[in-house]
Protein backbone atom coordinates (compact mmCIF):
# COMPACT_ATOMS: atom_id res chain seq x y z
CA UNK A 1 0.00 0.00 0.00
CA UNK A 2 1.44 3.31 -0.93
CA UNK A 3 1.28 6.39 1.39
CA UNK A 4 -0.85 9.42 1.01
CA UNK A 5 -0.03 12.63 2.33
CA UNK A 6 -3.23 13.96 4.24
CA UNK A 7 -2.11 17.24 1.69
CA UNK A 8 -3.50 15.34 -0.98
CA UNK A 9 -7.14 15.23 0.54
CA UNK A 10 -9.50 17.82 -1.54
CA UNK A 11 -12.66 17.43 0.80
CA UNK A 12 -13.49 15.43 3.64
CA UNK A 13 -16.73 14.26 4.96
CA UNK A 14 -18.58 12.28 8.23
CA UNK A 15 -21.52 11.10 6.60
CA UNK A 16 -22.64 8.72 9.09
CA UNK A 17 -22.43 11.50 11.67
CA UNK A 18 -20.33 9.47 13.93
CA UNK A 19 -17.00 11.98 14.24
CA UNK A 20 -15.13 10.09 12.02
CA UNK A 21 -13.99 11.59 8.66
CA UNK A 22 -13.05 9.86 5.72
CA UNK A 23 -11.97 11.90 2.28
CA UNK A 24 -14.54 12.36 -0.35
CA UNK A 25 -11.72 13.34 -3.35
CA UNK A 26 -8.33 13.43 -2.89
CA UNK A 27 -5.53 14.53 -6.12
CA UNK A 28 -2.51 12.43 -6.90
CA UNK A 29 -0.87 11.12 -10.02
CA UNK A 30 -2.74 8.19 -11.66
CA UNK A 31 -1.19 4.50 -11.57
CA UNK A 32 -3.17 3.58 -14.54
CA UNK A 33 -2.80 6.49 -16.65
CA UNK A 34 0.32 8.70 -15.27
CA UNK A 35 -1.63 12.14 -14.92
CA UNK A 36 -1.96 14.16 -11.59
CA UNK A 37 -5.82 13.74 -11.54
CA UNK A 38 -8.91 13.77 -8.81
CA UNK A 39 -9.94 10.66 -7.46
CA UNK A 40 -13.68 10.47 -5.90
CA UNK A 41 -14.21 7.94 -3.49
CA UNK A 42 -16.72 5.09 -3.84
CA UNK A 43 -18.12 2.39 -1.98
CA UNK A 44 -16.99 3.27 1.67
CA UNK A 45 -17.09 0.45 4.61
CA UNK A 46 -16.47 1.42 7.94
CA UNK A 47 -14.37 -1.19 10.25
CA UNK A 48 -16.06 -0.14 13.83
CA UNK A 49 -13.60 -2.55 15.53
CA UNK A 50 -10.63 -0.82 14.27
CA UNK A 51 -12.07 2.67 13.37
CA UNK A 52 -11.04 2.25 9.94
CA UNK A 53 -12.46 2.79 6.25
CA UNK A 54 -12.00 0.96 3.17
CA UNK A 55 -13.12 1.18 -0.29
CA UNK A 56 -12.23 2.11 -4.33
CA UNK A 57 -11.60 5.44 -5.95
CA UNK A 58 -12.09 6.31 -9.67
CA UNK A 59 -9.26 8.50 -11.58
CA UNK A 60 -11.49 11.44 -12.81
CA UNK A 61 -9.26 11.04 -16.17
CA UNK A 62 -9.38 7.48 -17.01
CA UNK A 63 -12.23 6.27 -14.89
CA UNK A 64 -9.79 3.40 -13.57
CA UNK A 65 -10.11 2.86 -9.91
CA UNK A 66 -7.44 2.10 -6.84
CA UNK A 67 -8.00 0.46 -3.41
CA UNK A 68 -7.55 3.31 -0.04
CA UNK A 69 -7.87 2.42 3.11
CA UNK A 70 -8.16 5.17 5.66
CA UNK A 71 -7.79 5.81 9.58
CA UNK A 72 -8.34 9.32 10.78
CA UNK A 73 -6.80 12.10 9.01
CA UNK A 74 -3.34 11.03 9.07
CA UNK A 75 -2.98 7.61 7.64
CA UNK A 76 -4.38 7.50 3.87
CA UNK A 77 -3.03 4.77 1.78
CA UNK A 78 -3.94 3.45 -2.01
CA UNK A 79 -3.13 0.53 -3.71
CA UNK A 80 -1.44 0.39 -7.04
CA UNK A 81 0.82 3.24 -5.73
CA UNK A 82 1.18 6.33 -7.96
CA UNK A 83 3.56 5.75 -11.08
CA UNK A 84 6.44 8.81 -11.16
CA UNK A 85 5.43 10.91 -14.20
CA UNK A 86 6.48 9.88 -17.71
CA UNK A 87 6.99 11.63 -20.69
CA UNK A 88 4.10 12.09 -23.18
CA UNK A 89 3.61 10.15 -26.51
CA UNK A 90 5.77 11.94 -29.51
CA UNK A 91 8.31 13.61 -27.27
CA UNK A 92 10.94 12.14 -29.33
CA UNK A 93 10.52 13.95 -32.31
CA UNK A 94 10.92 17.49 -30.46
CA UNK A 95 14.31 18.81 -31.10
CA UNK A 96 17.44 17.20 -28.52
CA UNK A 97 17.03 20.76 -26.34
CA UNK A 98 13.34 21.31 -26.21
CA UNK A 99 13.02 17.30 -25.52
CA UNK A 100 15.74 17.67 -22.59
CA UNK A 101 13.93 20.84 -20.94
CA UNK A 102 10.90 18.68 -20.95
CA UNK A 103 12.66 15.91 -19.45
CA UNK A 104 14.66 18.01 -17.10
CA UNK A 105 10.83 19.23 -16.06
CA UNK A 106 9.17 15.82 -15.06
CA UNK A 107 12.39 14.90 -13.32
CA UNK A 108 11.66 17.93 -11.42
CA UNK A 109 8.14 17.24 -11.17
CA UNK A 110 8.65 13.78 -10.09
CA UNK A 111 11.41 14.66 -7.44
CA UNK A 112 8.64 17.32 -5.61
CA UNK A 113 10.56 20.41 -6.35
CA UNK A 114 7.53 22.19 -7.04
CA UNK A 115 9.15 25.86 -7.75
CA UNK A 116 12.15 24.39 -10.21
CA UNK A 117 9.06 22.45 -12.01
CA UNK A 118 7.52 25.82 -12.95
CA UNK A 119 10.26 27.42 -13.93
CA UNK A 120 11.49 23.95 -16.18
CA UNK A 121 7.96 24.25 -17.40
CA UNK A 122 8.54 27.84 -19.04
CA UNK A 123 11.74 26.99 -20.19
CA UNK A 124 9.96 24.14 -22.24
CA UNK A 125 7.14 26.18 -23.52
CA UNK A 126 9.78 29.11 -24.30
CA UNK A 127 11.99 26.48 -26.45
CA UNK A 128 8.37 25.23 -28.62
CA UNK A 129 7.43 28.85 -29.38
CA UNK A 130 11.20 29.72 -30.22
CA UNK A 131 11.18 26.33 -31.99
CA UNK A 132 8.01 26.99 -34.28
CA UNK A 133 8.77 31.30 -34.30
CA UNK A 134 10.74 32.39 -37.38
CA UNK A 135 14.45 33.98 -35.65
CA UNK A 136 13.10 37.37 -35.99
CA UNK A 137 10.06 37.06 -34.47
CA UNK A 138 11.73 35.63 -31.43
CA UNK A 139 11.57 38.69 -29.03
CA UNK A 140 9.25 40.37 -26.44
CA UNK A 141 7.45 38.29 -23.49
CA UNK A 142 6.17 35.16 -23.74
CA UNK A 143 2.31 36.24 -23.93
CA UNK A 144 3.06 38.07 -27.41
CA UNK A 145 4.71 35.53 -28.64
CA UNK A 146 2.51 33.25 -28.40
CA UNK A 147 0.33 35.71 -30.75
CA UNK A 148 2.93 35.58 -33.32
CA UNK A 149 3.05 31.85 -33.61
CA UNK A 150 -1.08 31.49 -33.68
CA UNK A 151 -0.73 34.58 -36.53
CA UNK A 152 1.89 32.70 -38.45
CA UNK A 153 1.74 29.67 -41.04
CA UNK A 154 3.83 27.87 -39.20
CA UNK A 155 1.74 25.74 -37.17
CA UNK A 156 -2.48 25.79 -37.28
CA UNK A 157 -2.72 26.31 -33.55
CA UNK A 158 -4.04 29.97 -33.76
CA UNK A 159 -7.03 29.91 -31.35
CA UNK A 160 -5.19 27.51 -28.83
CA UNK A 161 -2.56 29.90 -29.27
CA UNK A 162 -4.72 33.01 -28.55
CA UNK A 163 -6.57 31.40 -25.58
CA UNK A 164 -3.11 30.78 -23.82
CA UNK A 165 -2.16 33.54 -24.51
CA UNK A 166 -4.75 36.03 -23.12
CA UNK A 167 -4.54 33.21 -20.01
CA UNK A 168 -0.70 34.46 -19.80
CA UNK A 169 -1.70 38.19 -19.44
CA UNK A 170 -4.51 38.00 -17.03
CA UNK A 171 -4.08 37.86 -13.90
CA UNK A 172 -4.93 35.28 -11.26
CA UNK A 173 -4.83 32.81 -13.90
CA UNK A 174 -2.30 30.52 -15.44
CA UNK A 175 -0.69 33.50 -16.54
CA UNK A 176 0.09 34.57 -12.73
CA UNK A 177 1.40 30.89 -11.88
CA UNK A 178 4.29 31.64 -14.82
CA UNK A 179 5.62 34.02 -12.66
CA UNK A 180 8.90 32.95 -11.11
CA UNK A 181 9.14 35.08 -8.15
CA UNK A 182 5.26 32.87 -7.32
CA UNK A 183 5.21 30.16 -4.78
CA UNK A 184 4.20 26.64 -6.55
CA UNK A 185 2.65 23.83 -5.34
CA UNK A 186 2.20 20.36 -6.44
CA UNK A 187 -1.31 21.18 -8.22
CA UNK A 188 -0.20 24.34 -10.06
CA UNK A 189 3.38 22.01 -10.98
CA UNK A 190 0.99 19.59 -12.34
CA UNK A 191 -1.34 21.78 -14.24
CA UNK A 192 1.49 24.05 -15.78
CA UNK A 193 3.12 20.58 -16.89
CA UNK A 194 -0.16 19.28 -18.27
CA UNK A 195 -0.30 22.16 -20.25
CA UNK A 196 3.04 21.08 -21.88
CA UNK A 197 2.24 17.79 -22.38
CA UNK A 198 -1.18 19.27 -24.47
CA UNK A 199 1.34 21.37 -26.73
CA UNK A 200 3.49 18.62 -27.44
CA UNK A 201 0.64 16.53 -28.21
CA UNK A 202 -0.87 19.39 -30.54
CA UNK A 203 1.86 19.92 -32.27
CA UNK A 204 4.33 16.85 -32.36
CA UNK A 205 2.58 13.91 -31.27
CA UNK A 206 -0.93 14.33 -33.30
CA UNK A 207 1.01 15.26 -36.95
CA UNK A 208 3.44 12.34 -36.33
CA UNK A 209 0.14 9.93 -35.65
CA UNK A 210 -1.77 11.40 -38.63
CA UNK A 211 1.54 10.87 -41.08
CA UNK A 212 1.64 7.03 -39.38
CA UNK A 213 -2.04 6.31 -40.46
CA UNK A 214 -1.77 8.04 -44.13
CA UNK A 215 0.85 5.32 -44.58
CA UNK A 216 -0.90 2.87 -43.18
CA UNK A 217 -4.04 3.65 -45.28
CA UNK A 218 -1.91 3.71 -48.53
CA UNK A 219 -0.02 0.36 -47.52
CA UNK A 220 -3.73 -0.71 -47.90
CA UNK A 221 -4.57 0.70 -50.74
CA UNK A 222 -1.34 -0.64 -52.58
CA UNK A 223 -2.46 -4.31 -50.96
CA UNK A 224 -5.53 -4.13 -52.69
CA UNK A 225 -4.24 -3.13 -55.96
CA UNK A 226 -1.82 -5.86 -56.12
CA UNK A 227 -4.12 -8.35 -55.14
CA UNK A 228 -6.72 -7.05 -57.83
CA UNK A 229 -3.89 -7.47 -60.44
CA UNK A 230 -3.75 -11.56 -59.17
Amino acid sequence: MHRLDASAVVSWADPEGWGRERPLTFDTVCPYCGRQTNFGVQNANNDNVTGTTSGSARCARCRNSVLIWVRGRDELYMHPAPTARQPISGADSMPTAIRQAYQDTIDVFNAGVWSATATQTRRTLEGIVHELLPETERTGPLAQQLRKLAESESVNLAQPLITLSHALRESGNIGAHFDLTRTTDRATAAAMLDLIDYLIEYIYALPEMIEGLNRRVQQLDQEEDEQSET
